[in-house]
């Protein structure tokens, strides 16, 4: 799935979402291009879409606390509404953690940022989106 649009700032905004194994609601890979024409980047994320979601699907998200985070890997989680970014620490996953336990923290995702705006080739881009996929890998494995 895809969703272009500019932002009412004129920022780029477009996400899609790759659905390998599972189900539409289950987490997946999500790709999203932010910035401006000088400044862009992608984040990658284990993600799920908000308005395919089932029961089940917090749930799953939130198992990409059970394994430990390090950088370049980092957290956005909701709470209380208000999604916030989290850096990649075991002391942030810990409070994390226990947020969704007690129901103040709603869903958290991991995200890698990948900036394109100093790529050199094609090539460059695709090993670092690549790279990102695969620090991501474990977090989408611990959703299924």
């Amino acid at each position: 799935m895809l969703s272009p649009f500019l932002s009412e700032k004129g920022k780029l905004e477009c996400t899609a979402y790759f659905q390998g194994e599972g189900e539409i609601t289950d987490p997946m890979f999500a790709l999203r291009l932010y910035g401006d024409a000088r400044d862009f980047a992608v984040s990658l994320e284990v993600s799920f879409i908000e308005r395919k979601k089932d029961e089940e699907s917090l749930q799953k998200q939130n198992r990409v606390l059970t394994l430990p985070v390090s950088s370049p890997v980092y957290y956005f989680a909701q709470i209380e509404g208000v999604s916030q970014r989290f850096q990649g620490t075991e002391a942030n996953r810990l409070r994390l953690l226990k947020g969704v336990g007690t129901g103040q923290v709603r869903k958290v995702l991991v995200k890698v940022d990948v900036n394109l705006s100093q790529a050199t080739s094609q090539d460059a881009i695709l090993e670092e989106l690549k790279k990102g996929m695969d620090d991501l890998l474990p977090y989408y494995e611990a959703t299924r």
